[in-house]
């Protein structure tokens, strides 16, 4: 899917909410990883993660992001609804 290279990887929500919580609040809050989640360089295969083993593709999930940005960028320009969701999460941060 352009512009979602995440949606393949996290297939349900458990394993969304488990890599946020173990990898996201864990990097953000405790300058960690937590719940068995571990960081490795890359996976030849392309592959962002790995749920089985716990672990995330450094390289890979940058890549990932960095796709994400570039379709968000072009999509924020014609997409009224993204529009809409962009300027009301920019006026929160500013209050």
């Amino acid at each position: 899917m352009p512009g979602q290279p995440f949606a393949k990887e996290f297939l349900t929500q458990v394993l969304a909410r488990d890599f946020y919580v173990g990898v996201r609040c864990g990097l953000v809050h405790e300058a960690r990883t937590k719940d068995g989640w571990t960081i490795w360089g890359s996976d030849p295969s392309g592959k962002i993660i790995c749920s089985n083993n716990k672990v995330v593709y450094r390289d890979n999930f940058q890549s990932a992001l960095l796709e994400f940005i570039d379709w968000y960028e072009s999509a924020l320009i014609s997409d009224v609804p993204l529009q809409e969701a962009f300027v009301r999460k920019f006026d929160s941060l500013c209050v």
